[in-house]
């Protein structure tokens, strides 16, 4: 298995190691399950000159520990992240909102689109509210996904609906429908039964 220090020789530029090729060996390394070895490639890496941030290695761990629903690992990398000086990028967020959507706690992940992002001075996107919307349709808090895409639609500069969004809104709206239909059916047998 080739490692940063044996790739690097063999990289485009002559004057510092290729970012791009660290991120892949990160992502390789995550996609065939080793994400203690990707990670320690990010940590080497932040002692390494490299010709561009090192942001996005960080991100692919970071989306890594939230897809496996470890929220403990994604707060400790971003703490790492933070005191390292890696700088977040909108793809950061998504990872962190993915994580607490994942979790269960949608509405961190509601307040780190409303309040931290803007703080930060980045830009939310629409799959952003995709992703604090399919939290709150996991959590059953479907007022929640219609007040998110109504947000959304009111924000200044027009953000749009697309795919994702429009995915989650329409499984909120099954949802909702169909909870309306059970109720319905409950208090019809409940007067016929009376």
């Amino acid at each position: 298995i080739y490692t940063a220090e044996t790739l690097f020789p063999y990289t485009r530029s002559s004057d510092l190691p290729n970012v791009a090729m660290v991120d892949c060996l990160v992502l390789g390394d995550i996609h065939n399950g080793n994400i203690d070895q990707a990670e320690e490639t990010c940590v080497k890496a932040l002692a390494m000159a490299l010709d561009g941030p090192k942001t996005r290695m960080w991100n692919y761990l970071l989306v890594a520990y939230a897809m496996g629903r470890d929220l403990e690992n994604v707060s400790r990398v971003h703490r790492i992240m933070e005191s390292s000086n890696v700088p977040p990028d909108t793809y950061t967020y998504s990872a962190l909102m993915q994580a607490l959507a994942v979790a269960g706690q949608p509405s961190r992940a509601w307040k780190i689109l409303t309040e931290v992002m803007p703080e930060a001075g980045m830009q939310a996107t629409e799959f952003h509210y995709a992703v604090v919307m399919g939290g709150f349709i996991a959590t059953k808090e479907l007022d929640m996904v219609f007040h998110v895409r109504d947000h959304m639609l009111s924000r200044p500069g027009g953000l749009k609906p697309a795919l994702s969004s429009n995915t989650q809104t329409m499984k909120a709206a099954v949802m909702d429908n169909s909870r309306r239909i059970q109720s319905r059916s409950e208090e019809h047998t409940s007067e016929l039964q009376s």
